[in-house]
This record gives C-alpha cells, structure tokens and sequence, in this order.
C-alpha cells in the first residue's frame, strides 16, 4: 500500500491508504537518503518500528508537487499508518464519512489513532459523503465507494482510467477487490 497523488482535469487528489511514510509525520524525522527507523508509540501504548527512507514531502517534490498543490484529501480510515501527514492537507477538501470523523474527534479517540497527526482536519473544509458511492466529479472517473469494517467509515477509490482501466484503491480491503475482479495497483498509467 502507498499513498498516491492523482491528478483529473486540473484537480489534485491525495489518496492516503498507508503505511509507506505515512506512520511518522514528516516533521518528527529527518531523512537522510538511508534506511531510517523510527518507534512509535501509540496514545492505547501499544508499540511499533517503522523504517522509512523517503518524507511524503519529498516523494510529493519527486512529481513536482507540494501539500498546498492537492485540491482533496481522502484517507482511507483513521488509523496511524494513514493519518500521520494529514495535517499537512489542512487546505484541501477532506472527504470523508461521518461515522469516520466522529469517530476521529470523539473524546475518546479508538485504538491505533495518532489525533495530533491529523488535528487540523477539524477545521479544514470538509465533504460529508452521506451515499455508498460518491462521485468526485460526476463523471464516473473518480468514486470514493464506502466500505466499512476495518473502521466504520473505512472507504476505497475506484478509477477509471483512459489506459489502465478501473483500478481500486482498497486500502486495508484489498481482498474484497480481488474477489470482485478489479486491478489494485500503485503502479496505473493515467
């Protein structure tokens, strides 16, 4: 899994569905163009290491781009190896489910959530997305379908790209896309 950029008429889109970076804020590590490990501690005090080489930073500045050029953020759910450069995307559009940012603002936050790394969500414009499909553009090429269960408001993006075909981000359901036929893939030609 990674966290991909898209970009549709104009449009930037930041697709976070984990963990390659996304663990550790950028702004807790410094990259050292290394293998860097880092422990995280979880405020349920449960425990991981996360090697890392690249920030999100720098892998966005790869394609020419910065966190002020992404127009919408869509995470995948609200877990820590997902969340952890949300706040960076503050002046995007979040999209998103209910019953996943109450979930993320409650006073008692669920297990694996790291509040602090996506805190200035809570300001950030926002698209409750109330139907089982949302489509972005109304167009059919960018779908951000709901699919609860790891978390409540845990979502996929379905493409629908020129050359590839439909292509579906699952985030931590990529089961149920094999099972429906679909290509999951980081690598797509837009």
């Amino acid at each position: 899994m990674t966290t991909i950029q898209l970009k549709f008429r104009g449009r930037d889109i930041l697709r976070a569905s984990g963990p390659v970076n996304r663990a550790v804020p950028d702004t807790a590590w410094t990259p050292s163009g290394k293998e860097v490990s880092y422990h995280v501690v979880l405020p349920d005090s449960q425990e991981r290491d996360v090697a890392m080489t690249k920030s999100l930073t720098q892998q966005l500045a790869g394609v020419g781009y910065s966190p002020a050029d992404i127009t919408y953020l869509a995470l995948s759910h609200y877990h820590y190896d997902h969340t952890a450069n949300a706040n960076q995307f503050a002046n995007a559009t979040w999209l998103v489910r209910r019953e996943e940012r109450d979930a993320m603002f409650a006073p008692k936050t669920p297990p694996v959530t790291q509040p602090s790394t996506y805190s200035a969500l809570r300001h950030s414009k926002t698209i409750i997305i109330k139907t089982d499909e949302y489509d972005v553009f109304g167009d059919g090429s960018v779908i951000i379908n709901s699919a609860p269960g790891h978390t409540p408001g845990h979502q996929m993006l379905y493409l629908k790209l020129a050359h590839t075909g439909p292509v579906l981000l699952s985030g931590r359901s990529l089961s149920l896309s094999r099972r429906a036929g679909i290509r999951s893939s980081a690598h797509v030609r837009v």
